[in-house]
């Protein structure tokens, strides 16, 4: 279950669009798929809020971040 989520997420990072998508999610069974979704979905929102955690970001939420604010704050270069 949680190889299913990270790889759900993973899939939304790097997938163009800003809403979580049922496509992104690996596995086939439609219950377990929007269980997977919901728990993505939340964690996506704290994840995208990087300035509020510590937790390590790849490159690919921060070019998400971007792509959905269109902008990057806190005078980074």
């Amino acid at each position: 279950m949680r190889a299913a989520i990270l790889k759900t997420i993973d899939n939304f990072l790097i997938d163009a669009g800003s809403r979580l998508q049922p496509y992104q999610c690996p596995l086939d069974d439609v219950g377990q798929r929007n269980a997977i979704r919901l728990m993505a979905r939340d964690n996506i929102k704290r994840l995208i809020d990087f300035q509020k955690h510590d937790l390590p970001i790849t490159h690919d939420t921060y070019l998400k971040v971007f792509e959905l604010r269109h902008r990057i704050d806190d005078g980074y270069e």
